[in-house]
């Protein structure tokens, strides 16, 4: 071979081997850059079914909770009707799960409602070890699992309480706080275990993601942490099966080649593998795995928010794949080896190659864009309208549905600022700027914005009512790229709450009928059967003979019992309508018991029949409530079993069950040994109209009425009646009550009272002249020398004028309120050292504790007694003792205290007033009656002008010049009238401004007579 030869051939060499070398080298770059363009293109398809999938399933946890604030009470059918489609679309969620929040007072009623409703021994739970349940303790509040879909595959869980998990409870108090959805870390799909109190929970079960989401009473999330708890109605609860979840998201994408990893990097230095998908679509679960390692290069990531928590998707080729598509440098390697000598070969075979590759990518993009025409389609065939927005609120892509929803074409909607397309006015016609605009505020301020109450505008003009969702998005450096909204006509739902609305006032409307029509009716037939039972009366006490004694005893027998169901049809429909108001006043409890017995000894002993009362001696007697409604539950219940009863006895026993608060418990037990009743007639024995058969009401009478009645009075006093029975043996009716205990008013009075002789100077403050003049005569007879203001400004003058050893002062006074004279007068020289006691009508605990907080050191209530009055001013001012004070003899009467007038007026108070006050009581009548005739023809006004103060005012006057007088049912009235101007309820005004004003007619008739007569 010649020089030249070996030259050219050492030239052909090195230049093949070059040639070879840069060839390859270039190979395997563009091979590795096309691969890496590919990877990115699939992990976007990738993430955007992800993305959707998940958004698709915390929707249909806010639709749930949607239900919760449009429904005030969702039935179980109702939930698990409404949970339906979710479950079947979304077959990754374990089950759905209602958790409302039962404080520790409505436990037992939650839990007998629950078994009113089908679930039989159903109670609230806690863990005792690992699927071990018990009972819960007691706590100040539950979540227990009330509703769950599906029942029959997780049952195990119904009332099972998640506050008692420490886990639970933490992320159930991140979703209170933020009113989004939140996920708690990784667990088993067990959930009846107890879970370490750090953020990561472990387990070598199949993963699951528990995830809560707050409902409120209110649709807006409070601010204060407290406003939060108290808005709180419970959690809507999901269980999702972690593999199932992230797999079917991507059940139809192609993953050939791909490896799919997710962390979990919530909370937590070290990822957590908690999924991963591999070429042939098999995944498995590495929970509890904690592993650091060095990230590899051609990896897509990409970081998720779901529920509160940051998942990292990882994205690369497999091992297998990257080695495959590493034949072709290696190819083109050998070949230039082998073919040096023949460039001209090898830059043939070159050019093919390149061929070879531009042809492989342009059928990879035509996948691609098959891929890109696929997700598309499945935009457009989701009935919720979609749209993607940039930065500067142009529109950037848009399915069908928001199209058709909207009515424009694709090209006026692209590309166009979607505010000033769809959302430029508000609902009421208003222009709506950008800047207030809550999509905005997704890509401005970066936060997920969503509204109901607002309005997208279509094409031809017209408003469209919409629900909305705003999600920013970001890239991976976090930075906002735009936002992604989310919408659907709510039209039809609109329609549907409106429909709503429309049948809940016209049911009130038929309620409010159906109450004034019973209590016009009650009203009208007892008025004559007033005068009826009247007339029998005195015709009993006249000259009968035995025939017509027995037919007069017969008409009043009769009258009674039919004025009794009456009544008993009154309160049932006052209870129904809402319109029954329970008094709150001083009760003796262990005396009214025993008023009680007394009244019924007699039918007892006219049957044989022990009647026993057992008051337990740890138990306390003075409360604060209604006398006359727990008398009328006990004479029910204790009558009742009066009337059952032929052989044997009763007893009333009476007991005393934890004391709060100064709120006492109480249990009232009622046994006999009657007839018994059958137990399955027991449900329905407080049934409206019901007994337990009809020869009950043959042999016994009665209108079915007076159990139901008990029950509604005793849950509208927070208590409950239960029973236990057994047929032949007799009953026994359990009354459960809290009430408050009281010892600011002297209950029990001292058998031989003495008439004291007080000294001292006293500033009377009061407004109302009634009120004044009772009060002045009562301090003048003990003694005492008493100077008059008419209002709190008034009283601090004459405070600062002149020395007084004490202070009786009104509560409710215009230009000055009592509280604030009081906290005035504190502020003086001596003011201090002054005993001030208020003058009040109202009786509650929080009542007196206002006064206290005020700075009043006791409390007298009206109507004044003066024996009352004495027992307080002992405690202040010196004092002889005068003797026994006398009783005065009865005198003639001005007038007949019969059962119409003592209705309306006690004439004995009168005649007491007018003995003690002498002429000044001369004055009275006429001051009380041009005070309350002002109160009568000015309400209207005022509530017209929503003078609302004022109107309370004049009826807190009312109210306790009335009762001053001995008009109590008119004060009661009056006091009603008070609570609803102070509530502003001016829908309540009415019947009840109309029935006061009809008693008073008869008062002012009854008082002007006691004068006429006097």
């Amino acid at each position: 071979m010649t020089l030249a030869d070996k030259v050219s051939l050492a030239i052909v060499i090195v230049l093949g081997i070059g040639i070879t070398l840069a060839t390859t080298y270039l190979s395997y770059q563009a091979e590795q850059q096309g691969r890496l363009h590919e990877l990115e293109n699939r992990a976007y398809i990738y993430m955007s079914h992800i993305r959707k999938s998940l958004l698709t399933n915390m929707n249909s946890l806010l639709s749930v909770r949607g239900v919760f604030n449009a429904v005030p009470n969702v039935s179980h059918d109702e939930f698990r009707i409404f949970t339906e489609p979710a479950l079947i679309s979304h077959p990754e969620i374990q089950f759905l799960a209602w958790a409302p929040r039962v404080t520790r007072e409505a436990r037992s009623a939650h839990e007998h409602r629950a078994a009113e409703t089908g679930l039989q021994n159903y109670a609230i739970m806690e863990l005792d070890g690992p699927w071990q349940l018990r009972t819960a303790r007691q706590r100040d509040q539950y979540f227990p699992v009330f509703y769950l879909n599906p029942l029959a595959s997780s049952r195990e869980y119904l009332g099972y309480d998640f506050s008692t998990d420490t886990m639970f409870k933490r992320h159930m108090r991140k979703a209170l706080e933020s009113g989004k959805a939140v996920a708690t870390a990784p667990i088993g799909l067990n959930l009846l275990v107890e879970h370490e109190p750090g953020e990561v929970a472990s387990s070598q079960d199949e993963p699951g993601l528990l995830v809560f989401l707050a409902v409120y009473h209110s649709p807006h999330v409070a601010q204060s942490q407290q406003q939060q708890e108290d808005q709180l109605k419970g959690y809507v609860v999901a269980l999702y099966k972690l593999n199932e979840l992230f797999s079917t998201a991507v059940a139809d994408l192609d993953t050939q080649g791909l490896s799919v990893q997710v962390d979990d990097i919530s909370l937590t230095d070290l990822p957590r593998e908690v999924y991963s998908v591999h070429s042939d679509k098999q995944h498995r679960n590495i929970a509890g795995k904690y592993r650091g390692e060095v990230e590899r290069k051609n990896t897509y990531q990409e970081v998720l928010t779901l529920a509160g928590r940051d998942w990292r998707f990882k994205m690369r080729f497999t091992d297998q794949a990257n080695r495959a598509s590493q034949w072709v440098p290696n190819l083109v390697f050998a070949g230039g080896v082998l073919f040096t000598g023949f460039l001209a070969a090898y830059v043939i075979g070159n050019s093919k190659r390149r061929s070879i590759i531009e042809d492989m990518i342009e059928e990879r993009t035509a996948e691609l864009r098959e891929i890109s025409e696929r997700v598309q389609k499945v935009l457009d065939n989701t009935g919720e309208g979609i749209c993607g927005i940039d930065v500067h609120g142009n529109t950037t892509f848009v399915n069908q549905a928001a199209l058709s929803i909207t009515g424009f074409e694709e090209k006026d909607f692209l590309y166009r600022n979607q505010h000033s397309l769809i959302h430029h006015h508000y609902p009421d016609g208003r222009i709506y700027p950008d800047h207030e605009c809550k999509i905005y505020k997704a890509f401005t301020e970066g936060v997920t914005t969503r509204s109901d109450d607002e309005v997208f505008w279509h094409k031809d003009g017209y408003a469209i009512p919409v629900e909305y969702t705003a999600t920013p998005m970001r890239d991976d450096e976090g930075k906002i790229l735009g936002a992604v909204v989310v919408f659907h006509d709510i039209r039809q739902r609109k329609q549907y709450e409106d429909e709503l609305i429309e049948a809940r006032n016209y049911a009130e409307t038929a309620s409010r009928a159906k109450t004034t029509f019973l209590a016009t009716m009650s009203h009208e037939i007892r008025t004559p059967m007033n005068g009826m039972l009247g007339m029998a009366q005195l015709l009993e006490q006249t000259s009968l003979n035995e025939k017509q004694a027995t037919y007069v005893k017969t008409l009043i027998h009769s009258g009674k019992a039919l004025l009794e169901q009456i009544n008993d049809i009154l309160d049932f429909s006052r209870i129904e309508a809402g319109k029954l108001h329970l008094e709150n006043t001083p009760l003796n409890l262990k005396q009214t018991c025993q008023d009680l017995m007394h009244l019924l000894e007699n039918g007892a002993e006219a049957k044989g029949l022990y009647l026993r009362l057992n008051y337990a001696d740890d138990c306390p007697t003075l409360f604060i409530g209604d006398k006359l409604r727990i008398r009328q539950i006990l004479l029910n219940l204790v009558g009742n079993a009066i009337k059952f009863t032929s052989s044997g006895g009763v007893e009333l026993n009476i007991s005393c069950h934890g004391v709060k608060a100064s709120q006492v418990r109480l249990q009232f037990e009622v046994k006999d040994t009657g007839i018994g009743i059958e137990a399955d007639k027991l449900k329905h024995l407080f049934d409206s109209f019901t007994q337990v058969d009809a020869s009950t009401t043959r042999k016994y009478g009665g209108s079915g009425l007076g159990l139901a009645i008990s029950r509604q009075l005793a849950e509208l006093m927070d208590g409950d009646i239960s029973v236990s029975s057994e047929l032949g043996k007799g009953s026994s009716f359990v009354l459960r009550l809290a009430l408050h205990e009281t010892m600011e008013l002297a209950m029990e009075l001292p058998e031989n009272l003495e008439q004291l002789c007080f000294e001292g100077r006293v500033l009377l403050v009061e407004d109302n002249f009634v009120n004044q003049q009772v009060a002045n005569a009562m301090l003048t007879q003990l003694g005492l020398d008493v100077e008059l203001a008419e209002n709190g400004e008034e009283a601090l003058k004459k405070f600062q004028q002149n020395d007084f050893d004490l202070i009786l002062m009104d509560c409710q006074m215009p230009i000055m309120d009592g509280y604030t004279a009081t906290q005035k007068i504190r502020q003086q020289e001596h003011g201090e050292r002054v005993p001030i006691l208020a003058l009040t009508a109202n009786v509650l605990p929080e009542d007196v504790q206002r006064c206290i907080e005020a700075g009043m050191n006791a409390c007298v209530h009206k109507p004044i007694e003066v024996d009352v009055l004495q027992s307080r001013l002992k405690e202040w001012l010196p004092y002889d003792v005068a003797g026994p004070q006398q009783q005065e003899e009865p005198g003639e009467k001005p007038m007949s205290a019969s059962d119409d007038v003592s209705h309306y007026v006690n004439l004995d108070t009168l005649s007491n007033l007018a003995s003690l006050m002498g002429e000044v009581f001369d004055q009275l009548i006429p001051s009380y009656i041009e005070a309350s005739d002002k109160c009568f023809n000015d309400v209207r006004d005022l509530v017209q002008q929503q003078d609302f103060e004022t109107a309370e005012r004049l009826f807190h006057s009312l109210k306790s010049s009335s009762r001053n007088l001995g008009a109590m049912k008119l004060g009661d009235y009056a006091e009603r009238l008070e609570a609803v101007m102070r509530d502003k309820q001016v829908e309540q005004l009415e019947p009840g401004f109309t029935e006061a004003s009809d008693m008073y007619q008869q008062v002012r008739a009854i008082l002007l007579d006691f004068q006429a007569n006097r």
